[in-house]
C-alpha cells in the first residue's frame, strides 16, 4: 500500500510540476478542465518539436480502487468522434484520486497534429465504474 501511495505521489508531482508553456522553448501545451457529475480534474496534452505527444489526466471522485479510462476524442465534450488514445488510469486512492499518462506513438502524434491543423475540437473523456460515471472537457491551447 505504501508503494502505491508513493508511486501515486511521484506521478502527481511529475504531472503537476510541468513548466508553463512560456517558460519552455518549443513546448506546445493544451489543457482541459475535466468535469462531470462525479469525476472532476484536469488533463494536459504536451508536445515538443519532433517529439511524440504526452497525454496526462488527474481526476478526483473515482471509486477507491477503480481504474478509470481516459480517452482523447476529435469531437466536442460529450459528442461522439474518432478516439485517438485510450488508457487505463492508476487505481484510485482511498481519497478517489486517479492518474493517467499515455505517450502517443508517432502515427497517433501525426493524427493529433492533423486534427489541430484542421481546427478540430478535441476533447478529453474520462469514464469510471458502474454505475457509469463520466466526465469530459474540451482542450484549449495555452499560450
Amino acid at each position: 500500500m505504501r508503494r502505491l501511495v508513493l508511486v501515486a505521489a511521484v506521478m502527481a508531482a511529475f504531472l503537476l510540476s510541468a513548466a508553463p508553456a512560456t517558460a519552455t522553448v518549443g513546448l506546445t501545451t493544451w489543457h482541459a478542465t475535466v468535469s462531470g457529475a462525479v469525476l472532476h480534474g484536469g488533463a494536459t496534452v504536451t508536445e515538443r518539436p519532433a517529439a511524440r505527444v504526452r497525454f496526462s489526466v488527474l481526476v478526483n471522485g473515482a471509486a477507491p480502487g477503480s481504474r478509470p479510462v481516459m480517452e482523447l476524442v476529435n469531437a466536442a465534450c460529450g459528442a461522439k468522434g474518432l478516439v485517438l488514445g485510450v488508457a487505463r488510469m492508476t487505481p484510485a486512492t482511498k481519497a478517489g484520486v486517479s492518474l493517467g499518462l499515455e505517450i502517443f506513438s508517432t502515427p497517433q502524434t501525426a493524427l493529433f497534429n492533423a486534427w489541430v491543423k484542421a481546427g478540430k475540437t478535441i476533447s478529453v473523456h474520462v469514464v469510471g465504474l458502474q454505475p457509469l460515471t463520466q466526465s469530459c472537457g474540451n482542450l484549449a491551447k495555452l499560450g
